[in-house]
């Protein structure tokens, strides 16, 4: 009731739910402060390993909690806080998201939780709690990441640029560019630190406006993963050993992540660097944005990243729904989309295309858009699982097929021959012009010498 009277109030969208640990800063510090009893359970004679750290002020339990033997009820049964501690969070973002659903019929909530628990995923987005702004703290986020996801909380980030102590120029840049690539991605800081919003600095500015534009123009991907994992349980962020788990070389490797399992990400970690080793697991890497051949793996490769870049790079096999960037995401779902079909070394590809209103309730079939893009050697099938209208008016301009090796002599589309492309031999990039819409079934005839059965030869 409470939140309906404050949003009768301040018309919100969302609601950020902060200190719900719960924190109470001073516990056992300050006479005038909450303190707690010496029981069995506030003095446990095994206490967890947080007692010993050395910003345990108390070096007791409860510090900058509540007392452990504090009593929680749900009018039918008493429940210790020992023992639901790390349910107080998961608890208030239920209740938080059920209030949200009762105010705003047909939206889908969001709720910003700093606490969350195995479960949380389905409710709340979650940020890796107060970092420092160095180059250390930077790294352990991709690493936080990773674990949330495993832990069935996928839409997570980190405070980008550092939520405490100054930043830097530098860090901030690289930072802004890891973060365009975290899920929830948030640039935040702490009161009373400097201002580090990019506009600070020109050159950070430039930079993260060419990063954040590479992120919005991939959202359709991005939102294609998220709808596998609200669907599936799957994970959105993952390490290389999850989706090259025979490779043992991938199992050491936690400074560089995948969106799903096309599209991996090597930021660069270290103040002055401009380069960067990357370990390619096996199969075909392209560069996103040029669409250039970088690697056959398994591989580690020395490769440049000056200030203005950071490493990414297409798994061959894969099919990345893209949009044309606008100021706003509600902009930029009104654009066009296009197809970039990375061709594996057997020429094959394949991709799916989710799509919906972007706001109402998590529905899987009514009003949704789901297709299934494969290529096959010498052609490219769209198929329409379920259309529900969300793709309804939105055109499919443009097909990018990096990958294409062989001499193209013809391309057909629906079966009507067409000469709106352009193909870069050399580079093995093709790109077709088509303007359909994305809504219909599609079939893409491609002819080139020799024939389809010795792509392989080729290669």
């Amino acid at each position: 009731e409470e939140i309906r009277m404050l949003h009768e109030k301040l018309a919100f969208d969302a609601l950020w739910i902060d200190m719900n640990e719960p924190a109470n800063f001073n516990t056992n510090l300050d006479p005038a402060s909450l303190n707690c009893p010496d029981n069995r359970l506030d003095s446990p004679p095994y206490p967890t390993k947080t007692t010993s750290l050395s910003n345990n002020l108390s070096g007791r339990i409860s510090d900058k909690t509540i007392c452990m033997s504090t009593v929680h009820t749900d009018r039918a049964n008493n429940y210790t806080h020992y023992d639901v501690h790390s349910l107080y969070g998961y608890s208030e973002t239920v209740a938080t998201y059920e209030a949200l659903q009762s105010i705003m019929p047909g939206v889908r909530p969001v709720v910003l939780s700093r606490s969350t628990f195995p479960g949380s995923g389905r409710y709340a987005v979650h940020w890796l709690g107060d970092n420092a702004a160095t180059w250390e703290q930077m790294r352990m986020s991709i690493i936080g990441m990773i674990e949330f996801n495993i832990f069935g909380i996928p839409m997570v980030g980190a405070d980008i640029c550092g939520f405490m102590l100054p930043t830097t120029e530098e860090l901030c840049a690289r930072w802004m560019q890891l973060g365009a690539f975290y899920p929830f991605s948030r640039n935040h800081n702490s009161i009373g630190e400097p201002d580090q919003d990019p506009a600070v600095w020109p050159k950070v500015a430039e930079i993260s406006a060419d990063v954040l534009k590479l992120r919005y123009k991939f959202l359709p991907t991005l939102y294609t993963i998220f709808h596998d994992a609200h669907t599936y349980g799957s994970s959105v962020i993952r390490p290389l050993f999850n989706v090259f788990p025979g490779d043992l070389q991938s199992r050491g490797v936690d400074d560089q992540f995948l969106w799903g399992d096309k599209l991996m990400i090597a930021p660069v970690l270290e103040e002055g660097a401009v380069s960067r080793r990357v370990y390619f697991p096996p199969g075909v890497w392209y560069v996103l944005e040029s669409g250039v051949l970088r690697a056959t793996g398994p591989i580690t490769a020395l490769v440049l990243a000056p200030l203005e870049q950071i490493p990414v790079y297409v798994r061959g096999g894969s099919v990345l729904p893209f949009q044309e960037p606008a100021l706003t995401t509600q902009q930029s779902r009104l654009n066009d989309f296009g197809l970039l079909v990375a061709l594996d070394s057997h020429g094959m590809a394949f991709g799916q295309v989710f799509w919906d209103d972007g706001e109402g309730d998590h529905e899987i079939e009514a009003g949704t858009f789901l297709a299934d893009v494969l290529f096959a050697i010498d052609k490219l099938t769209v198929t329409v699982q379920s259309d529900g209208g969300a793709a309804d008016g939105i055109n499919l301009e443009t097909l990018k097929i990096l990958g294409f090796l062989v001499p193209l002599t013809a391309i057909s589309v629906n079966g009507e021959a067409t000469q709106d492309y352009t193909y870069h031999e050399f580079l093995g990039i093709l790109t077709l012009n088509l303007n359909l819409p994305l809504n219909q079934p599609l079939t893409i005839l491609f002819s080139y010498l020799p024939p389809a059965d010795s792509y392989d030869s080729i290669l």
